[in-house]
């Protein structure tokens, strides 16, 4: 069974004191269904009894999660760490703790392959001989896909296009190569489907979402890097053709390289998802859509 009688979890004998297992949202140290001292103000978010588990955000105090408690009934937060990038990333919610639990560990062994993976459940003989080999130097392809589902989330019908049916499809489609088994052969194929779900995002979107300076041929010269795209890079690199028209370098974007170190007019998944996630839609406009608004209206381009 997923937990023994005394409440504790199956989570194997080298965790032995509180003051292990505690890196990373990892609570499973902690009896499941139990709460936090009083004293405690740090990270009550995360759920006891489980790793990369933690408590929605509360929509009324922004980016702040809503603290455990044994009455809690909201959904579930999964977290993956971002070894790459040091750094924690969203992944989905789901309704119940065992399911969000259940969902870390797919996306833990995709990304750190079977042989490495920290889970909350033991895996299946089948699991570890599939994902015993991964190919370790691609698992940003993990987190890549999992940032597009988030930012998926982040918009809304106001600013979208596409039917319900269409964007079941994509979601699905997207979870799966977050989830899908990576070796150095099938890896080229993961990247083309990945910027493949990427160019869909960006075409569904009303032009309204995206900033002005983004629009008509700078947008399609950003399609078109994306449809070439064979390279999975790094967090050094950038899109832009040099440092001094760089919007991650100007702003000091976190998760980018900004120092001598950095290379421009790179058109890697890296540098092109970074267009994506920060620069090219406007946040301030999908929140004015929903309101009713007009977003960036035309006669702003």
């Amino acid at each position: 069974s997923a937990h023994r009688t005394d409440g504790l979890r199956l989570i194997g004998d080298w965790i032995t004191d509180d003051l292990l297992g505690t890196h990373q949202g990892d609570r499973r140290y902690m009896k499941v269904g139990s709460e936090y001292p009083e004293s405690c103000k740090k990270q009550m978010y995360w759920v006891p009894g489980y790793i990369g588990v933690r408590t929605t955000f509360d929509g009324d105090a922004p980016r702040s999660n809503i603290p455990y408690t044994r009455d809690y009934n909201g959904t579930y937060d999964i977290m993956i760490w971002d070894s790459q990038k040091a750094t924690l990333v969203f992944a989905g919610t789901r309704d119940t703790a065992i399911e969000a639990a259940q969902g870390y560990d797919q996306f833990c062994v995709a990304y750190n392959g079977s042989k490495m993976a920290n889970t909350n459940f033991k895996m299946s003989d089948q699991t570890k001989k599939e994902y015993a080999d991964g190919y370790t130097k691609g698992k940003g392809i993990v987190i890549m896909a999992l940032q597009l589902l988030w930012k998926s989330e982040q918009l809304n019908w106001d600013v979208c296009m596409g039917t319900p049916e269409e964007w079941d499809q994509w979601t699905e489609a997207v979870t799966s190569l977050a989830s899908a088994r990576r070796t150095q052969d099938t890896f080229d194929a993961l990247l083309r489907e990945v910027m493949k779900a990427m160019m869909w995002l960006i075409r569904t979107l009303k032009e309204a979402a995206i900033y002005p300076s983004w629009r008509g041929q700078p947008l399609e010269d950003l399609v078109d890097a994306m449809s070439t795209c064979d390279k999975m890079g790094n967090k050094n690199d950038h899109y832009y053709p040099s440092r001094e028209t760089c919007r991650s370098c100007l702003l000091n974007l976190k998760g980018s390289a900004t120092g001598e170190g950095s290379k421009h007019g790179v058109h890697t998944a890296e540098a092109l998802f970074r267009v994506l996630d920060w620069e090219l839609i406007s946040m301030k406009a999908v929140t004015d859509m929903e309101n009713g608004g007009d977003g960036y209206a035309k006669s702003a381009a």
